[in-house]
C-alpha cells in the first residue's frame, strides 16, 4: 500500500502543493500562500489523511 501525502513547498516566490496518491505525484503552483494552504487542506480531506498537510518545506 502506498502512502498518500500532501505537502507545501516554497520555491522561487511560489507555493507548490505536492499531492502524492497511488504512486502518482501532482504539483499545483500558487502565488498566494493562503490559496496553497486551502488547496492542501482540501486534498488532505479528500485523501482522508489525519493531519491537514505536511509542514511547509523550503
Amino acid at each position: 500500500m502506498t502512502r498518500s501525502s500532501v505537502e507545501i513547498v516554497s520555491a522561487n516566490g511560489e507555493y507548490l502543493v505536492r499531492v502524492t496518491e497511488d504512486d502518482n505525484t501532482c504539483e499545483v503552483a500558487f502565488s498566494n500562500e493562503e490559496f496553497a494552504r486551502s488547496y492542501a487542506a482540501g486534498q488532505s480531506i479528500r485523501l482522508n489523511l489525519s493531519n491537514d498537510c505536511d509542514e511547509m518545506s523550503d
